[in-house]
């Protein structure tokens, strides 16, 4: 009996070790798909699948408190309407003349995204929510387009050359501003790259063009290349979402006033502000106080 117990038990040896290493593997394989590890920027990883919107602030600095503290203000709108809102370049450095880096960063953010995904890519010192993603969301796919632009009344940050395509508009905001826009994640991407070979491109502008609009006049050439394709790409010429105030800061003033902030020359309620000069024009940083005190206690 002895003696075929140890014949059973060398007929099986083998086969015990196979099973046991396959087990294992199964146990490990199921654990590295549960427990992988995820970048800082993806540990909510239902902010990455699930949400119906995404809104991303500018913040290219090595200098994380830094970067919260001067986009403080908008964060704390975002939050009031339980937006998902994340600082995007925190741990980054510029390495290209001014604000160009901000085409690498934002290629490195699409990638993790899905392609269906809606995303608003803002400047965050100097921007305010009013609205939520619903409402967001309500209006943008009223455009029926891919990307869509915020506009306004001055022809800032661009280059001079490019500033024909967008004198047919008959509104006074009539002017592509690229601080504030939103679209496709997977159409975001491909204008991302566009722009970034038009950046690469010397011959697509002049090192004067380069100094005056930086990254802003790259995204004002691919624009004015499609802006006759309206499912492509479109400005917020009505200001239903976005309200650049470029031009404005009196007009905005006398709003606050109001039981809600309208847009007297489009007649709209406009749902993010860019108060253009709230980081440097002593006059603009306190209206700039007050949108936000009048935001947060509405």
């Amino acid at each position: 009996m002895r003696k075929n117990s140890k014949n059973f038990l060398k007929k099986w040896y083998p086969w015990n070790i196979i099973i046991l290493i396959l087990l294992i593997i199964v146990l490990i394989w199921g654990g590295v798909t549960q427990w992988k590890f995820i970048p800082e920027s993806q540990k909510n990883k239902e902010y990455y699948k699930k949400p119906d919107l995404l809104v991303w602030g500018w913040a290219i600095n090595p200098d994380r408190k830094k970067m919260e503290k001067g986009a403080e203000k908008f964060l704390n709108t975002a939050k009031k309407f339980n937006l998902n809102t994340e600082l995007i370049g925190i741990g980054y450095t510029y390495e290209r003349h001014l604000a160009q880096d901000r085409f690498y960063v934002l290629r490195d953010f699409l990638k993790k995204v899905r392609s269906d995904q809606i995303i608003v890519v803002m400047d965050s010192f100097d921007t305010l929510i009013n609205g939520t993603s619903k409402e967001i969301l309500r209006k943008f796919k009223k455009f029926n387009t891919k990307i869509l632009f915020s506009a306004e009344k001055g022809w800032t940050w661009q280059y001079e050359h490019e500033r024909h395509n967008f004198e047919s508009e008959k509104s006074p905001y009539k002017y592509i501003a690229a601080g504030t826009y939103m679209g496709y994640a997977k159409d975001l991407q491909k204008m991302n790259d566009d722009c970034i070979e038009l950046l690469e491109n010397p011959k697509a502008y002049t090192k004067a063009d380069l100094k005056t609009a930086a990254e802003m006049g790259i995204m004002g050439i691919w624009v004015g290349k499609y802006i006759k394709d309206k499912s492509k790409v479109r400005l917020d010429t009505n200001c239903e979402i976005f309200w650049v105030t470029t031009h404005d800061d009196d007009l905005f003033e006398k709003q606050l006033k109001n039981e809600k902030i309208t847009n007297p020359n489009t007649k709209t309620i406009p749902l993010m502000y860019h108060i253009v000069g709230a980081t440097r024009e002593k006059d603009v940083i306190k209206l700039y106080q007050n949108i936000y005190d009048k935001v947060m206690n509405s």
